[in-house]
């Protein structure tokens, strides 16, 4: 799946594999075709990598801009607040903090951190993610690290991810890897794991799990389990 943005300041591509398992990459390059085509997009492109990310061009109207980053060199960085969208294609993993913004990360793999209202498709490669305010984190193909504190979704690709839910907020965990964890910490945790092997542990949140794939497990006491295949192991249910 490739995405393909024309801006005023030229084009950016994407190729990130097979994508994310929610097509996320694909619905915000929908999202920005309309502002493309009408010349309203400005791409700034940064390929020096480091701890500091260029500011994004003064802007009018509904205009929006993109930051592209595409260095060998890995970002330690935090992403200026004047950017809606940030296409992370670099050939080292980074690290980007953002607030109020939506992130695609190519096949490498990146460390992420995201607060208010943002999304994140992580299209491949080994992720760690950790997630306040209200999000919408999808995953490609990898073995991934997500700390949910906040309210939102998290959807694991293939791999084997690893999801804490924690926080005040409520969580809808989709696991679609084999040998997914997932803990309920706190706040409230709803859990669809379609994927084999899955481990779901509710360790002082409220838990609702619904497991479709085969050889799971579910340990919780605060805990509800709605369906399962054979063989599904139920510890501590209450």
């Amino acid at each position: 799946m490739t995405v393909t943005v024309q801006g005023a300041s030229g084009t950016l591509t994407i190729t990130p594999g097979t994508g994310d398992i929610l097509g996320l990459a694909e619905q915000i390059r929908n999202l920005l075709q309309p502002v493309s085509d009408t010349h309203r997009l400005q791409i700034v492109s940064d390929t020096a990598g480091g701890t500091s990310l260029p500011s994004a061009p003064p802007l009018s109207g509904t205009h929006t801009s993109i930051l592209d980053l595409t260095s060998s060199v890995p970002f330690d960085a935090t992403i200026p607040a004047d950017y809606s969208y940030v296409v992370n294609d670099t050939s080292a993993p980074s690290t980007l903090t953002g607030s109020n913004v939506a992130i695609i990360s190519g096949t490498v793999g990146a460390s992420i951190n995201v607060s208010g209202f943002s999304t994140v498709a992580a299209v491949g490669g080994d992720n760690t993610v950790s997630a306040g305010g209200n999000y919408v984190l999808s995953f490609g193909p990898g073995n991934n690290e997500v700390n949910a504190h906040g309210t939102g979704t998290v959807a694991t690709g293939s791999g084997q991810s690893t999801i804490v839910s924690a926080g005040a907020g409520d969580n809808l965990i989709l696991s679609n890897g084999t040998n997914d964890l997932i803990v309920a910490a706190t706040g409230s945790s709803t859990v669809f794991a379609t994927g084999s092997n899955a481990g779901v542990l509710g360790s002082g949140g409220q838990l609702v799990a619904v497991m479709s794939g085969d050889g799971a497990t579910v340990a919780a006491g605060q805990s509800k389990c709605l369906s399962g295949n054979w063989p599904l192991k139920l510890l501590g249910i209450l």
